[in-house]
Parts: structure tokens; sequence; C-alpha cells
């Protein structure tokens, strides 16, 4: 907490017993106050009462018992407490800073402005923040120009313009900032900037089953589901993505690179990138905490505290570019693999199957889709080159429709009950895409073909 961090500077004391606010042995009552007051509280508030009275115009005290309140969640006396500290030491700019800033976590901004003093950085930030959007603009600037050096002051600077509607400005400023000195924060933060300024890059390769080769040949490219997998995994570490955790029916990928959407690829294909919510950011400097929430404010090269961390959480608006583009970077990869499953899901279908289901429909009548039961083989021949007939005009419906005219050329023609020239031509006739059964009459007998199949 900021108030008993303050509190407990030693140079605060001091500066009571030299001005005269205490004597040597209240400050070191107030010492020993100090170290007990996270284990007895209470305790410590009965005493501090005793030593303000010997000792009222020591802030300290005063500061030291808002910290104990505040610690014990009773904000209103913490806050009464503050105002005394004011009121007894109101030239003290530490007093002014802990006063100021524990009212402005209550909504309460008004003191921010006149508690300002040069390289206090948190608390310039938290009196800009409270400004209206139209007049942050200028103090943005102002922060640009009094912290050139300063890459939290830099980057808390761009973070205001873009917000309050002035990108291009912030990444002109960003730009400057980088060319003063080397900061790979923020130079990953002017790169996210002006992403949405830069022409698209140069189309990347789509998902190919068919290469032509040099002397102009085609050669088919199948891909493994394992190996197409592999390659999303390889795409995603290119891209700073890497496994984090495991969740049900999948894989977690996170980044490193702060306020970035995590990936979840599961086992099924589904690939989803986080739209909103809890985004991981980069471990915040070790610093003093103030205010209702306990808001973290890092540490500057002042030596006090610096620049108000952002929640974790983030809306969908603000996680929307980087997700589209980890999306774009990633579709032929994720294409690839769903290609890949589903031809081996395909493949999987009609050598096990389909060769089940067309057996179950000729000796049992066992329809393909639907309930019921096919009573005579007219109706389970009809059946079978209906199937035939309505495969999809794909490599994958002609697959399919081929495997079905070799049941049909070795099983029923080799049965008492074959197709009818009827059946068969009625058939090719509804067919989609043309299709024929291509056996059929050869050698001049409708009913049976002993040639060897192509």
């Amino acid at each position: 907490m900021l108030w008993l961090s303050l509190a407990l500077a030693d140079p605060l004391t001091d500066r009571c017993v030299a001005e005269g606010r205490a004597d040597r042995i209240q400050a070191a009552r107030l010492e020993s106050l100090r170290t007990r007051s996270f284990r007895e509280p209470e305790d410590v508030l009965a005493e501090l009462e005793s030593v303000g009275d010997l000792a009222p115009e020591c802030p300290v005290v005063w500061m030291l018992a808002a910290a104990v309140e505040r610690g014990r969640g009773r904000e209103d006396e913490a806050l009464a407490h503050l105002d005394r500290a004011l009121d007894v030491a109101g030239a003290w700019p530490e007093v002014k800073t802990a006063h100021a800033v524990a009212h402005a976590h209550t909504g309460e901004v008004r003191y921010l402005e006149a508690a300002r003093r040069e390289g206090d950085l948190g608390l310039d930030l938290l009196w800009i923040r409270s400004l209206p959007g139209s007049e942050q603009v200028a103090e943005w600037r102002s922060l640009l120009e009094r912290y050139p050096m300063d890459a939290v002051a830099v980057l808390a600077a761009l973070e205001g313009l873009v917000e309050v509607g002035h990108p291009l400005e912030a990444v002109e400023a960003g730009l400057a900032a980088l060319e003063r000195f080397d900061d790979p924060a923020l130079a990953e933060r002017i790169a996210r900037l002006r992403a949405p300024f830069e022409p698209p890059p140069g189309p990347r390769a789509r998902p190919s089953e068919i290469r032509v080769l040099d002397d102009g040949t085609e050669e088919v490219i199948v891909y493994s589901p394992a190996r197409a997998r592999h390659e999303l995994d390889a795409r995603l570490a290119e891209l700073g993505w890497m496994p984090a955790e495991t969740v049900p029916g999948g894989m977690r990928y996170r980044t490193q690179t702060p306020v970035r959407p995590f990936v979840d690829v599961f086992d099924d294909g589904r690939v989803e990138v986080q739209e909103s919510g809890v985004v991981t950011l980069p471990s915040a400097p070790s610093g003093l905490r103030v205010g209702r929430t306990g808001t973290r404010l890092g540490t500057v090269p002042s030596g006090d505290y610096g620049g108000v961390s952002v929640s974790e959480v983030i809306s969908a608006r603000k996680l929307r570019p980087d997700r589209i583009r980890l999306m774009e970077d990633i579709w032929p990869e994720v294409t690839r693999w769903r290609q890949a499953r589903a031809r081996q899901q395909f493949a999987t279908h009609l050598d096990e199957h389909l060769p089940d289901a067309l057996q179950a429909l000729w000796d049992e009548g066992v329809p393909m889709y639907g309930a019921g039961s096919l009573d005579t083989p007219a109706e389970r021949r009809r059946a079978l080159l209906d199937h035939w007939g309505s495969r999809a005009c794909s490599a994958e419906g002609d697959a399919a429709a081929d495997r079905v005219s070799r049941f049909l050329r070795l099983e029923v023609q080799a049965s008492e009950e074959r197709l009818t020239e009827e059946e068969v031509r009625a058939a090719e006739v509804s067919a989609d895409c043309g299709r024929t059964l291509g056996w059929w009459g050869t050698d001049g007998d409708p009913g049976r073909d002993d040639t060897e199949m192509p």
C-alpha cells in the first residue's frame, strides 16, 4: 500500500524529528508500531491514538493509521486519516501524493493536479487519465517531451493517444522514441500499431493437392494428418505460440508477447483463437499497490512509483486485430490439416464402413439411410443403384461410386438376382455427373463379366 510504504520511509520520520513535530522517543515508538502493524493492526491503531496526542503534527502518525485502516477494509476511516495528514503537513509532497492517489481511487480526482511534481510519473498518469479525452491529447504530448528516454512513459503515452483516437500520431511518436533508445516491448507495440496502416503481405501459398513439376507433369500431394498437424505446430511456433496447457480434447498455445490471444487446437480439427477475456501480461515490476482495488504502481527511474498496469481482462474489440491476423497467418496449415483429416476419414469410410453397409443392404435388406427394410431383391438392387448414381461430382464421390460399382459387379452380378438391363439403363439416365457402369455389357453378356477389373 502506498500510504504504508511512505509512512515506513525513514526520511519522513526523521523529518518529523528535524522539524520538531516529534521527538526521538516518539519516532522510535512509531518505528515499533510500523513493524507490528500487520500482525496486530487493532492494537497498533489504539496506540497510534496516544502517539497522535503527543505528536499531532507528525503526518507519519496519520499516514500509518490510514494504512492500517485500509488494510482492515475501512476505506472511509483511512481517507479521514489522510485528510488529517494533509492538514498538518500539506507542503510535504509525499503527503500530498498519498492523499491525492487514495482519493483518486475512490473517484475523487480533484486533488491530483495539485499533488503533481516533477519526476512523479505515476501521479502524472493518474491525473492525465482523469481528464476528458479531448484534454488528454495535449497532456500525452507533454508527457513524451518530459520523459523522452523513459520506456514506461512512452508506452503509456502511446496507449493514451490510441485510446483518444490518435493512432497515427502514436505510431510517429513511437518510431521517434525507437531512434532514441532500444526497447523490445516498445518495438513490439509499435509494430502492432503500424500493422493496420501497412499494406497486407503477399499471399502465402494456398493449400494444394497437385504440384506441377519442372517437366510439366503433375504430382499429387498427400498429407497425412500427423504431418499436417506437425506443420501447424511449426507455424504456430514460428509466430511465437508454444504449447502451454491441455484443454478438454486438445492443446492450448500461448505466446510470451504481452496481450496476445491464446489458440486452442482440438484433436477433432477445430482451431479456436481467443476472442476476449483474460490475457497474459508481462510480470509487473516490484512496486507499490494503491487504491480500493490494490492497483500496482511499477517502479520508475526516480525510485518512486510508476505506470499503472492495465487490467488482465481485455475486450473483444481490442483483441480482434491480433485475432484476425493470427487466423490469417495459420489458415493454410489449418486447411491442410483439415483436408488431411477429411481424406483419412473418407478413406476409412470407403475401406471399412461402406463395404459392410453394402453387404448388409444386399444380404439383409438394411437400407443405407433411415429405418425400415428392403424385402425384395428388386428393392435392394434399386437402392444400390440409387446410391451409386447419387454420389457427389468430386474425386471423393467418384471413389465412392466406384466402390458401389465394384460391389454390383462382383456381388450382385454373381448372384441369382442380377441387375436387369432396364434397371441399369434407368440408373444411368438418372445418375449424377453422367456416370455409367462401364463394365455393363462387356463381351456381349450384360449379366456377367469375368474379365479382370481395371
